[in-house]
């Protein structure tokens, strides 16, 4: 698994590169899809209304990232606790990731083995919150389609590229 402690950073940099692609094609897509609905007088506030919610999106996606992150970290650490690290060094390595790495190296005994913990601790928070991510995109993915097929269901039927209207006959 790409989260995993072993994991290149080959890898992960590809992994990361490749979401950043993603990221960046569906956000233009959902650009458009926004400004072209909006009426033409309307763009500029479209526009800017997108931004805003794309921006206040990103920011809550990274807190509840961290929180999720965290909560996982912390109750894997707990779990997977090395016997042999005393009750002051278990509580810092609880309270984050750098204070678990830096507690994990000061120690001679039981120090390794921290380390690991928190290592597969990390990676059991990152692929919780990787789940859940793709399990919102797929939510996400479901509401978008059902939205555009109700808006072309109630714009009727559209004409096939080539089709010309057929020329009315007016009395004389």
């Amino acid at each position: 698994m790409a989260t995993s402690p072993d994991t290149t950073l080959l890898l992960i940099i590809a992994g990361i590169s490749v979401v950043g692609l993603g990221h960046g094609v569906a956000m233009a897509l959902v650009v458009d899809l926004i400004v072209s609905s909006a009426p033409a007088e309307k763009t500029g506030s479209a526009a800017a209304a997108q931004e805003v919610g794309g921006e206040l999106g990103t920011a809550l996606g990274i807190a509840a990232g961290g929180a999720v992150g965290m909560t996982v970290y912390r109750a894997s650490l707990s779990a997977s606790m090395p016997a042999g690290v005393s009750d002051t060094a278990a509580t810092s390595a609880l309270n984050s990731v750098h204070e678990g790495i830096a507690t994990a190296q000061e120690l001679s005994a039981g120090g390794p083995e921290l380390l690991t913990a928190v290592h597969h601790a990390v990676a059991a928070g990152l692929q919780t919150y990787a789940a859940i991510g793709a399990a919102l995109v797929g939510l996400a993915v479901v509401l978008v389609t059902i939205v555009l097929v109700r808006r072309d269901d109630a714009q009727g039927p559209h004409e096939e590229e080539g089709d010309t209207p057929t020329p009315v006959d007016t009395p004389s």
